[in-house]
């Protein structure tokens, strides 16, 4: 249901502030108005998180009027200006032309009135301004009238917009998923005549986006937007080899559900259920994840193949805590769930929730139990320092987990035996 852009959907503290930055403009002789996302937001009935304004002051005057700013993108009139604790990005009306680089524009002209501004934008529905003081929607471009009809367009001609920014063919399945709106007539046509344009994007920009489309909305959506638009060669390549892939992906997704927002999500887009875990990393890598998400995420992928595995009943428990007791085991959980459920594995899929039902009613002791064998005891058995020793601390912490040493008076005959033997420790095939 399409609502009035209106300040009462906005948090008071970021309404005030909208307002408090307006009258210091409207002092000065400038109106200011909330851009964007925001009154896009507002017309949707949601509660924005933040505030973007414009006007017609230049750069250098919203500097002067302001106390506390920063221009974090002067050359494209854009000051951050904190009022009251809050910040708000304050830019100035511009024009935009000569788009080289597929990423930003050659040239900017300041301007003097969200008409001109409008034209430089994405889609309709990020091109309508609300005055704070007054209340007043400006909708040059009819972004309101899209969005009544679920619709989401480009302003003005589509390929011109995909070409001058290829980013923008990512924003059209972000958008297009977290607000439910249909690519109106020839959008995926246009943006498949694009495709080009991505190659223009970092890496980390496109990992970014792909990020929002799991963060919020209907990730399955997305992914299947990208592939009509065929997109994915450009972002996504491991799926474009084959439709079934990405259905599948889709179909995970769709299943995770919240829990797509993370590890889980990520996995279900790098990697196949049946592909080697392993593969994960260097997709990660060609995404420029950081080092600990790449790990957070090679992490999950190999735990989500084993949960099966460890459910076995000749798996130890040690096996299985060792496995799950670092983070993030759930989201490997909820990925081998929703695995399952997709192949219509009951059996599988009731030994996964029977398992993740138990870790999740571990205790920390029953994680990390107290350390029976440590430094103090392998001096006193007179075990030489060196790699053995790390063996050991660990073989002893999985044996107490096992149930198998359970006080510090069965330490030293414990130890005796795994000196006399250094091969104690060998053949613990279910270890992790």
């Amino acid at each position: 249901m399409l609502h009035d852009p209106s300040m009462e959907g906005l948090a008071e503290p970021l309404a005030e502030a909208a307002r408090s930055v307006a009258r210091t403009l409207e002092v000065a002789g400038f109106r200011g108005w909330i851009v964007g996302g925001a009154v896009r937001d507002l017309a949707l009935g949601r509660t924005p998180k933040d505030v973007d304004m414009v006007s017609a002051a230049h750069p250098d005057r919203v500097i002067e009027l302001f106390e506390h700013t920063h221009a974090i993108g002067k050359a494209f009139g854009i000051v951050l200006v904190q009022v009251s604790g809050v910040d708000l990005e304050v830019a100035t009306f511009r024009t935009e032309s000569g788009y080289s680089d597929a990423r930003h524009p050659d040239r900017i002209q300041f301007a003097q009135s969200p008409q001109e501004d409008a034209l430089r934008r994405d889609f309709t529905c990020n091109a309508m301004y609300l005055d704070p003081l007054n209340g007043e929607v400006c909708d040059p471009c009819g972004g309101l009238q899209d969005l009544s009809d679920g619709r989401l367009a480009t302003v003005g001609e589509p390929r011109d917009r995909f070409t001058e920014d290829g980013l923008r063919l990512l924003r059209l399945a972000r958008f297009g998923a977290q607000l439910g709106l249909e690519p109106a007539p020839g959008l995926l046509e246009a943006a498949a005549l694009c495709a080009d344009s991505l190659s223009a994007v970092s890496p980390e920009r496109v990992r970014a986006e792909l990020e929002g489309c799991l963060y919020r909305g209907a990730p399955e959506r997305a992914l299947e937007i990208l592939a009509e638009a065929g997109l994915l060669g450009a972002c996504l390549p491991w799926l474009a080899k084959d439709e079934a892939l990405v259905s599948h992906a889709r179909e995970v997704l769709a299943r995770l559900g919240p829990a797509a927002a993370g590890p889980a999500g990520w996995v279900a887009c790098l990697v196949a259920d049946g592909e080697d875990p392993g593969i994960v990393d260097a997709r990660a890598e060609a995404l420029r994840f950081s080092t600990s998400e790449r790990k957070s995420v090679i992490r999950s992928a190999a735990l989500a193949s084993r949960w099966v595995q460890l459910g076995a009943a000749a798996t130890s428990l040690s096996a299985r805590i060792l496995a799950t007791r670092t983070d993030p085991w759930r989201p490997a959980w909820d990925l081998a769930r929703a695995r399952c459920e997709c192949q219509g594995k009951a059996e599988d899929l009731e030994v996964i929730n029977a398992l993740g039902s138990w870790r999740a009613g571990l205790t920390p002791e029953q994680l990390h139990p107290p350390q029976l064998v440590g430094a103090k005891e392998l001096e006193a058995a007179g075990i030489p320092r060196g790699p053995r020793w790390s063996e050991l601390i660990a073989l002893g912490e999985a044996e107490q987990m096992d149930g198998k040493l359970t006080t510090s008076e069965d330490v030293p005959a414990w130890l005796r035996v795994r000196a006399a033997n250094p091969d104690g420790s060998a053949g613990r095939q279910d270890a992790p």
